[in-house]
């Protein structure tokens, strides 16, 4: 994550709360296991840096201005898949009286079964799509798994689980809505979530917030989510910076010679942003 690069690395989270233990035990380090192509990260001290980046990887998430002691993360999952060449279409779907509009995969679907514990009774299927490394599996389930997690836990024990591949002979293909999802949530159970600073002083989440967001149609489907977390460092107040508030002298040397090459007396007539270096 970026706030390793901020902290220094090898972070350890200390949790205040059993959602954060679990969090910590189950998923923190799995996430942690390597880098992904599908994911970007950016740390900052500020504000409109973290919001510029976020706006870039098409997020729009407000950041009050940083504390000197405050830092931001933010991270973007992406992931496109389309499916194969003349693989899908748009179709209808009727659910009772409802109309949907849907897609239909008319060929390419796998259907996966398993009689492990709680696992559903109607199939998993496998859909096709043009990335070997990065699989989507739907499967009909009433109601979601419980707890903050349920959803990640559950969806990360039926992949574990063996699974017979079985043709539907009465079937063709999958028939499956379109979607468009967007949901903003405050993730309130990581708040105070904290570890120590390179410096030894400790740094503990103060506020965190998290856009999902998924659309799924006859060209494909792409799962987008932004977090952002900010993090204040407790020694930080403490510790301010130097600041430079009265008119200062600049030189610039070189180690071969005893004479300066450059030096200049700041003024506060001078104390401009150059916008650029050339």
């Amino acid at each position: 994550m970026a706030e390793r690069f901020l902290l220094g690395p090898n972070r350890v989270w200390r949790y205040v709360n059993q959602t954060q233990e679990a969090f910590i035990r189950d998923h923190l380090g799995v996430s942690r296991g390597g880098s992904l192509d599908v994911v970007r990260s950016i740390a900052s001290y500020l504000a409109h840096e973290i919001e510029a980046w976020l706006k870039q990887h098409g997020f729009e998430i407000k950041i009050e201005t940083l504390e000197r002691n405050e830092f931001s993360v933010a991270s973007v999952l992406d992931v496109l898949l389309k499916w194969p060449q003349d693989c899908a279409e748009k179709s209808e779907l009727h659910v009772d009286e409802t109309r949907y509009t849907g897609v239909w995969i008319k060929r390419g679907a796998k259907f996966l079964y398993t009689s492990a514990q709680d696992t559903p009774k109607k199939p998993i299927v496998k859909l096709p799509t043009d990335n070997k490394s990065i699989n989507v599996f739907l499967t009909m389930l009433d109601e979601p798994p419980l707890g903050e997690f349920g959803l990640v836990t559950y969806a990360r024990y039926l992949s574990s689980v063996n699974k017979q591949c079985l043709d539907l002979y009465d079937t063709v293909g999958v028939l499956f809505p379109m979607i468009q999802l967007e949901e903003h949530s405050r993730l309130d159970w990581i708040r105070k979530m904290w570890t120590f600073d390179s410096a030894g002083f400790p740094a503990l989440i103060k506020q965190a917030v998290q856009i999902n967001r998924l659309r799924m149609n006859e060209d494909g489907v792409r799962a987008q989510s932004a977090v952002q977390i900010r993090i204040p460092t407790i020694g930080g107040s403490s510790r301010k910076p130097y600041i430079f508030n009265h008119p200062f002298l600049l030189w610039i040397e070189h180690d071969s010679s005893p004479e300066p090459l450059f030096s200049a007396w700041l003024n506060f007539d001078s104390w401009k942003n150059p916008h650029g270096l050339k």
